[in-house]
């Protein structure tokens, strides 16, 4: 049940998701469109079908876009805002879905992925850092994972709209929510801590007042109110209210304790997110379903896995605030470990010539699980866990650096998985992964701190410890 004083969070997290959303419909769009786009018959392009090395650009494209999209972002938002600089991304992202539209061959393409993930990259960067700076300590965790539940409602909006609409369709649905973001995203006040930080001291009180709901009146201002503010003024602001001057940052503003505890969590959360398999194994669904015996359609299939995930995240939303972040992690990855481990062996013996129709069911019931689990704890956490780990003077830079590094990452695993299947066969693939999930149960259990209803002040605290 939302709170009153927590309604206006609730809103302004929800609103600005919605480029979330159109993350997650980019990031599905080629799963759903590349059965189209390279049938020789029916391709809508005119310049034909395209080939597989076309296909994969236009997949990687997306994580290179995403990887400048970030730096830019991460620059711009300790210059310009969290807010404007947010808004900003729902114009690439706009321009990318009418590309699509009027695609006739590749280049449009190449153009609009590239796009799209510029777009990606900021709201994976500016999202984690607006919520965190608005929400109260008691919601933070279930704000800040909203990000992925929001990607995930764009996974299985663009999956269902591939299935049972036309390619030009798609971007014309799709290019509302873009838009529909950049109106409303605007309306809402810069975050109260970065008007802090440029000695805005009357602003940053009139933002905190509206995120905490609490009207201007003749009433005396509640005492929680007032503790927050200056606590955070302390913390974040200029003691003569003047606005701060420029951030001059030193090499131990990066390798004291807790910066280098924060960026060791941070590199290694993402290394986790990606390495799990869940980002590069929803490529592989319709194979896996074949191979189980299954009638189920490739863009069926994909849209069950879609609400699957969904589901995950979901779970997470309503756990993440009251079983905490380490213990969802740890119970993520170990399960989401089994689950692989489990559909390795079926298709380890599935390709050494075992008769396995008879256990046909394990490949989809471990897959699902897999990616349930991970959607539980591994996929939304990172997000949430780097935003509150980060130091304040340097957190947009700590975020930046840790997103660069995830979208390489993505990159590398889009563009050379299907070559390290071929050296090591899928089943070597699916063991590593599992290896990895393992791996990043440990590091959690040992080095992670609870982050769960604590303060930034808090946390540091902790880390400096």
């Amino acid at each position: 049940m939302v709170q009153n004083n927590e309604k206006n969070q609730y809103l302004a997290t929800f609103t600005v998701n919605i480029i979330s959303v159109c993350y997650g419909a980019s990031a599905a769009w080629p799963s759903s469109s590349f059965l189209l786009l390279e049938s020789v018959e029916s391709s809508p392009l005119c310049s034909g079908a395209l080939t597989k090395n076309e296909m994969s650009w236009i997949a990687s494209i997306l994580c290179i876009g995403g990887f400048i999209g970030t730096i830019l972002s991460g620059i711009l938002a300790d210059f310009i805002g969290r807010k404007y600089v947010l808004c900003f991304q729902g114009i690439p992202s706009i321009l990318s879905w009418i590309l699509i539209y009027y695609a006739e061959n590749p280049i449009y393409l190449y153009v609009s992925r590239f796009l799209s993930g510029l777009a990606c990259g900021g709201a994976f960067i500016l999202v984690p850092l607006f919520v965190s700076e608005i929400a109260e300590n008691s919601v933070r965790g279930a704000l800040g994972s909203l990000l992925m539940v929001t990607s995930n409602v764009g996974i299985l909006l663009s999956f269902m709209a591939g299935h049972y609409l036309s390619f030009r369709l798609v971007p014309a649905v799709f290019v509302v929510l873009p838009t529909l973001f950049l109106l409303l995203t605007v309306i809402f006040p810069e975050t109260p801590i970065f008007l802090l930080k440029t000695g805005k001291l009357e602003a940053a009180e009139s933002s905190l007042r509206f995120y905490r709901n609490i009207q201007v009146t003749g009433q005396q201002t509640p005492l929680q109110f007032q503790e927050e503010f200056e606590n955070l003024k302390r913390q974040f602001g200029s003691e003569n209210g003047r606005q701060m001057e420029k951030t001059t940052y030193f090499l131990t503003d990066f390798t004291e304790k807790v910066p280098r505890k924060s960026f060791i969590i941070g590199i290694a959360l993402i290394l986790l997110h990606e390495f799990c398999g869940c980002f590069t194994m929803i490529n592989y669904t319709a194979t896996i379903f074949a191979e189980s015996g299954s009638n189920i359609s490739p863009n069926l299939s994909a849209i069950i896995c879609g609400a699957i995930q969904l589901l995950g995240t979901l779970v997470s939303t309503k756990l993440v605030d009251r079983a905490g972040r380490k213990f969802l992690l740890i119970v993520s990855s170990f399960g989401a470990g089994i689950s692989l481990v489990a559909l390795g062996t079926y298709t380890y013996l599935n390709s050494i010539g075992y008769y396995v129709q008879p256990f046909s069911w394990v490949a989809i019931a471990s897959f699902s699980s897999m990616l349930f689990l991970a959607s539980c704890g591994i996929i939304p956490l990172p997000y949430v866990i780097l935003s509150e780990v980060m130091p304040h003077k340097i957190r947009s830079i700590g975020a930046t650096v840790c997103f660069c590094f995830s979208w390489t990452i993505a990159f590398l695993m889009l563009k050379y998985f299907p070559i390290v299947v071929i050296w090591i066969g899928m089943h070597g693939c699916i063991f590593f992964f599992a290896a990895c999930c393992f791996l990043g149960a440990i590091f959690v259990i040992v080095f992670l701190p609870e982050t769960k209803g604590r303060s930034f002040e808090d946390i540091s605290r902790i880390l400096a410890n």
